[in-house]
């Protein structure tokens, strides 16, 4: 474990890496689906090809976990952001359905950045402080998100999409250069990016599945959570915009408001998740954000929308700093990024045609329907949650038994 000092400087470095990540991606997302609409993409598509972003990286979570937690996590990092970059500019260039590939390509790497960047985050942090870490984290990511949501509204009225594109490639340059720069030392630290850490095997992500009750339980939840939500969220900026007559500018602002309150509650966040356990702000997430995607569709106005996008940035911060937390407190210490992983693939593809399902809503003409049905039916997930609550204590004997079994077939 590190250094107190040497810690903090490590949370600052992926914080500062992360922020200029998520600022490109922010940019990008916010307004994707209604660039598709102009390209010409029929709804389908649009819900495949928008929602590609969030889902693709969550398939590929597992592989880049377990290759995360097998190499070099910082080469791993550097490398997805320098590919990441052109990738970015790319989608400026290229027309068609080719797009399509390169948001195939992109969900790639940026499954790889993500796996190896919480891996680095969890890895330095004590068990104690770990939620309140996620917390500094996420705020970072939601205060650039917002940036991010801000300008793109802007930005399209003033340079076009094109531009905005580029402009995002060069903030993920600058990230990739952040970290070649500053992790530089813990590089050379950790060895050379071909030495393996560990020598998985399938028996160990069997073993920690099957000792935790918790872990399962958890993975539903979040399973049945995501899968619902998935259906509104690559349709949110799309119905202000067809629905609503919401324009671009306002529809970046609004959505940069729900990102700024999350930004600002979630180190507080955190702080309340080590003291009291993430079990009971998730099930408060799951039922807020239910019933707040459901007012989305209904709402009528652009009033309604800003209620429910400051209520939403509120009910949103309760999410991940107390998710990562649980999900890094069950994980054996060298699987960190390969449990992360699993959580996100599992979601992934469970939440896999959601999407899909949201863009025949709405070609039948059921655009409110896509917000309503997500937001009720996700509400099944606290079933699992209260599961999860009931076997914290006795699950946690047995995983810490199965851990230490686990981490020996590893290094066999």
């Amino acid at each position: 474990m590190y250094e107190e000092r040497n810690a903090t400087r490590a949370i600052m470095i992926l914080t500062t890496i992360a922020a200029f990540t998520s600022l490109s991606g922010s940019l990008v997302r916010t307004l994707f689906s209604i660039y598709l609409d102009l390209a010409g993409f029929p709804a389908t598509y649009i819900g495949l090809i928008a929602g590609g972003m969030i889902m693709i990286p969550l398939l590929f979570s597992l592989p880049a976990g377990m290759i995360s937690d097998r190499y070099n996590r910082e080469l791993i990092l550097m490398i997805a952001l320098m590919v990441m970059a052109p990738l970015m500019a790319a989608i400026a260039l290229i027309k068609g359905i080719w797009i399509a590939l390169i948001v195939f390509a992109l969900g790639i790497c940026a499954s790889l950045y993500s796996q190896s960047i919480i891996a680095l985050l969890a890895e330095v942090t004590q068990r104690s402080r770990r939620a309140t870490a996620f917390g500094i984290y996420y705020a970072a990511l939601n205060l650039s998100m917002t940036i991010g949501a801000f300008m793109s509204g802007l930005l399209v009225e003033t340079i076009g999409y094109e531009m905005l594109f580029l402009l995002s490639s060069l903030f993920t340059l600058i990230a990739a250069i952040i970290a070649i720069i500053m992790l530089k030392t813990r590089c050379k630290q950790n060895g050379d990016s071909d030495t393996m850490r560990y020598q998985f095997r399938a028996s160990a992500i069997y073993e920690v599945m099957r000792s935790s009750r918790r872990l399962r339980n958890l993975l539903l939840a979040i399973l049945v959570h995501d899968f619902f939500v998935f259906m509104a969220v690559p349709f949110v900026a799309l119905f202000a915009k067809k629905i609503l007559g919401i324009n671009e500018a306002e529809i970046g602002m609004l959505l940069g408001l729900q990102s700024i309150i999350g930004a600002f509650l979630q180190p507080l966040v955190g702080r309340i998740a080590d003291r009291v356990g993430g079990e009971a702000l998730l099930i408060v997430h799951v039922v807020s954000t239910g019933a707040l995607y459901a007012l989305y569709g209904m709402s009528r106005d652009i009033h309604d929308v800003l209620l429910i996008m400051i209520l939403l940035g509120i009910a949103f911060s309760l999410d991940m700093p107390a998710r990562r937390a649980m999900l890094s407190e069950v994980a054996p210490r060298h699987m960190l990024a390969t449990v992360n992983g699993m959580a996100d693939t599992l979601v992934g593809i469970g939440a896999l045609f959601s999407p899909l399902l949201s863009g025949m809503l709405w070609d039948m003409g059921l655009a409110r329907d896509i917000f309503i049905i997500g937001g009720l039916l996700n509400m099944g997930a606290v079933v699992f949650l209260l599961a999860l609550m009931r076997s914290r204590s006795k699950d946690q004997v047995v995983l810490d038994r199965e851990a230490k079994k686990s981490e020996m077939i590893c290094q066999q």
